[in-house]
């Protein structure tokens, strides 16, 4: 039983951290950020990736992370190489709306 209360003490604690590395982000870096970077920051990604397993794993931490953050209210933008990018303009006022 208290190994519950841990496990769902720690996942409470993880999401108030992202949010406040997410806030600190938008404040710092402007006018975008990459989703990618976002990813390893925040523990949805490890980063490097070796080999193919690596890599769908990657991409799929950058699907939840650009998932999480939508949640929260981030503005996701694309840019002309395809890459997905945060708008921490827009973002600094509206994640700070939503907690």
């Amino acid at each position: 039983m208290i190994f519950y209360f841990i496990l769902f003490s720690t996942d409470l604690y993880v999401e108030k951290m992202r949010y406040k590395a997410v806030n600190c982000m938008c404040r710092s870096y402007r006018p975008t950020l990459p989703v990618s970077y976002i990813s390893q920051v925040l523990g949805f990604s490890t980063g490097g990736a070796i080999n193919g397993a690596s890599d769908e794993r990657d991409t799929d931490a950058l699907e939840e992370c650009s998932e999480w953050l939508k949640a929260h209210g981030a503005s996701i933008i694309t840019d002309n190489n395809g890459d997905t990018l945060l708008d921490a303009k827009v973002c600094s006022i509206s994640i700070l709306l939503i907690f």
